[in-house]
């Protein structure tokens, strides 16, 4: 209600922020409404803005200061590696506005957010979900799964095998001898038991995998579990 009304108190709310902070709103305001719509690479960035890559990190690291935006890479890669960098945003708030609120701001000050609302319905658990991610594996590196994990995050990229493969939750205990790999779902989820066990059957494909115990988590909204820890063989 304060995002969708004309004269809703959050409408112009991302813009005061950003004043605050840069001089000049038409590089932000398009970085942050292309990462919040899915532009997560830096080429698909530039591809949709038509410019070179290297014109595009002086702002982004601007937003990255700022703490708009984040540098998000698969577990386990170097931190200087570029080619697998995703960037988001970082604020729930700020993704949601730049997702759904800017690119239908005409709609919204004719008075039409209730038509705006029921379009962005259909999209919310979807939204969510990639916050809910964030929030697993913020919980899972403070202790909800018993240990100390660090670096809890995403992994994707390809396996052993050479199939491409994406796990939301990945991490190692604190003292380097049992990995952790999780499923989120933003949703009531009861057969669990399969999502351990593919989470199992994945774990000796990744590179990164040594033949060590292994947990396995479900972060579901509710329905989740630990599963149990499994000796998988050393893949040889």
């Amino acid at each position: 209600e304060l995002l969708l009304r004309p004269t809703g108190l959050l409408k112009e709310e991302p813009r005061r922020l950003l004043l605050d902070d840069v001089r000049s709103l038409i590089h932000p305001f398009s970085l942050l409404t292309l990462i919040a719509g899915g532009c997560n690479r830096l080429s698909e960035i530039g591809g949709r803005l038509q410019k070179p890559a290297a014109e595009l990190s002086r702002p982004l690291r601007r937003l990255i200061d700022l703490g708009y935006v984040v540098k998000e890479q698969p577990y386990g890669a170097p931190p200087r590696s570029g080619k697998q960098t995703y960037y988001r945003v970082a604020d729930p708030f700020m993704r949601f506005y730049h997702r759904f609120i800017l690119p239908d701001f005409s709609r919204i000050e004719m008075g039409r957010g209730t038509e705006v609302w029921e379009e962005i319905e259909g999209q919310l658990n979807l939204f969510v979900s990639q916050s809910w991610e964030v929030m697993c594996g913020k919980a899972i590196s403070s202790g909800m799964a018993g240990k100390d994990f660090t670096d809890c995050k995403r992994w994707w990229g390809k396996t052993k095998t050479g199939q491409r493969a994406e796990i939301d939750l990945v991490g190692r205990s604190a003292d380097g001898k049992r990995p952790l790999l999780g499923k989120c779902k933003w949703s009531d989820w009861t057969q669990t038991k399969k999502l351990h066990q593919r989470l199992r059957d994945l774990a000796p494909t990744l590179p990164f995998y040594q033949g060590e115990e292994v947990l396995t988590v479900v972060a579901a909204r509710s329905g989740g579990d630990f599963g149990p820890v499994e000796v998988l063989g050393v893949l040889r």
